[in-house]
């Protein structure tokens, strides 16, 4: 099991991403894509990046905007080094 983060570990892993936040105990941030076809395929290119991390957010799209929202399952949904570790690598194909 992945160890959970204090608030000032979880204070000190945000200062290190841009755009992301916390809210209702999840890792989230909303991405503006240029359309619904430039937003589907930056979902697929998540995919992969989820699937090297072996972790997986919760996504939504509408329209030109894919929202994701990341906590780690097996630590009772709080969050932990491996959920900020998914968010870089999103962060690097966004």
């Amino acid at each position: 099991m992945s160890k959970i983060l204090s608030p000032e570990e979880i204070e000190e892993a945000l200062s290190g991403l841009s755009g992301w936040k916390v809210e209702d105990q999840k890792l989230t941030k909303t991405y503006k894509r240029r359309d619904f076809a430039d937003a589907v395929s930056f979902i697929v290119a998540l995919g992969f990046v989820c699937e090297k991390h072996n972790h997986h957010p919760g996504l939504a799209n509408v329209w030109n905007k894919v929202s994701l929202e990341i906590t780690t399952h097996d630590a009772g949904d709080q969050l932990t080094e491996k959920d900020f570790a998914l968010a870089k690598g999103i962060d690097e194909v966004a």
